[in-house]
């Protein structure tokens, strides 16, 4: 177990159909997935990219494994998550 102090056996006994739902959710999606991830594979993000209705973005970090993306991304991953942020409340400075 990972975290033997923090039950989680509902979550994973619970069927969690991803690509199902995600054509369904309306709001802003920010995919951010490393391209070594061993958890949730990279082709698997890609695909619920895809599948996903816009406004949606895709981030991937190179390299990257699945609890490793902002210390891979740097600086660049964060600003992709600010820039997302920005963009979807639309905080563009006024003139």
């Amino acid at each position: 177990k990972i975290f033997p102090f923090f039950p989680l056996g509902w979550a994973i006994r619970s069927r969690l159909d991803a690509m199902e739902r995600i054509p369904r959710v309306r709001i802003p999606k920010l995919f951010l997935h490393g391209t070594l991830d061993e958890v949730v594979p990279y082709s698997l993000g890609r695909k619920l990219y895809e599948a996903a209705g816009e406004p949606k973005r895709f981030y991937d970090i190179a390299g990257a494994r699945h609890n490793d993306t902002y210390l891979l991304g740097g600086p660049a991953y964060f600003e992709a998550i600010q820039r997302f942020i920005r963009d979807t409340l639309d905080l563009t400075p006024k003139n």
